[in-house]
Order: structure tokens, then sequence, then C-alpha cells
């Protein structure tokens, strides 16, 4: 009997929000797709069901006050890498939150998980992320590549990889139905971690000084 291929996935939150949850407006005007929250208990299932995925890392900034999303999180089978945020002042004089999280989904997929996997779905449709695909490719790591947004993602993984390619937007059972909340955009219902997912969070201690929300 054959060994089931080992399977994990790393998200990059903040693109992965941001790519389902606003909308999509064409040159004319029209709207061709309407945000909506992604279903992250039912995501985790599908990860499990369609990929065999194992573990699911989510890579996210730190926000105080965010305690109750990072601990939904976990009870959907995810494992949180947190980033520490920064804040600046924008051109308008604005004060913004940053956290990227680009580096450390790197340094996590290539270095200190990549012996203990034997294929890897990312989540992402940030071009930023073409030479590590290139070198999962390389080393037949790379299962699938998931992209939040069919109408808003780099054109350097559709002209590469549009064959390692699914876009969340096509798949309606992963969102949640459009509706007005006073949530200010948190998950608030989020479901119960699957067989064998893990719910540990790394790194959860760090201090953060900022008291301004980000985007996740």
């Amino acid at each position: 009997m054959s060994k089931q291929p080992v399977t994990y996935a790393f998200i990059d939150s903040q693109n992965l929000n941001l790519g389902v949850s606003h909308d999509v407006v064409n040159q004319r005007g029209r709207t061709i797709y309407e945000g909506r929250k992604l279903d992250w208990r039912r995501f985790r299932h599908y990860l499990r069901e369609k990929y065999g995925v194992s573990k699911a890392y989510i890579f996210i900034g730190m926000m105080p006050g965010n305690n109750q999303l990072y601990e939904q999180l976990q009870l959907c089978g995810f494992t949180l890498i947190f980033k520490e945020i920064v804040e600046f002042i924008n051109k308008d004089g604005e004060t913004e939150v940053k956290g990227n999280v680009d580096t450390d989904l790197v340094l996590w997929a290539a270095a200190r998980e990549f012996a203990n996997y034997d294929r890897a779905v990312f989540a992402s449709g940030d071009g930023d992320f073409l030479s590590l695909y290139q070198f999962m490719d390389e080393n037949n790591k790379l299962e699938r590549i998931i992209v939040p947004n069919r109408y808003r993602f780099s054109r350097l993984l559709k002209f590469h990889f549009y064959h390692k390619l699914v876009f969340i937007d096509r798949m309606p059972n992963l969102l949640k139905p459009k509706q007005k909340t006073g949530s200010g955009g948190r998950i608030t219902s989020l479901g119960k971690p699957g067989h064998r997912d893990k719910t540990s969070v790394t790194n959860s201690k760090k201090k953060v000084n900022s008291k301004k929300g980000a985007k996740q």
C-alpha cells in the first residue's frame, strides 16, 4: 500500500481576505464581482478534503484586540504564524498599519517546514511569490495556488502557473452570504477544527505596540 503524500497549506491572510471581500468594478463602472466574507471553517474543510492538507498555516498581522479572531481561526483548524505590525503615515497624512507576511511565508514554506511535507498548497494572488512557486515546482512540491479572485491577481501567475491556479470566487460554497453588519469586517462564527488539525498559535505572546486595527 503506497504512502499518502503529506500536504501543507501556506496562506497569505491579508491577500486572501481582501481578494474575496472587495468589490471589483470594470472600466465601464460595472460591478463584476461583489465582495463577500470567506467562510474559514468551510475553507479549512475544502483544503482537507480536496488536497489532503494536514497542516494549514495562516500568516497574519498581530493586532491588539483581535484575540477572538485568532482563537476562532484556531478552532477552524489553522495554525497561526504572527507578523508584528508597524504604523506609518501615508501620503494623505493618515495613519496606516502594515504587517507584510511575505518573507515569513517564504521562510516557513522553503526552509522551516520544507522537509516535513511532500506537497504544498498556497493561497494568495500575489506575484511576489513567483520565485517561491518556481522553486516548489522544480522540487515537485507545488500542488495548487489558490487565488482569491480571478478578476484581481498577478499576471505573473497567469503567465507561468495558470494550470496550477484555482479561484475562490468560483466556489460560492466557500463564501458567506453577502450581508451588511456592524462587525467591522471581523469574523464571528468559524466552526470547529477538523480531524487531526492542530490549533496551536505560533508566537502568540508577542507584544505589539500599535493600538490601531489592521486588515486581515
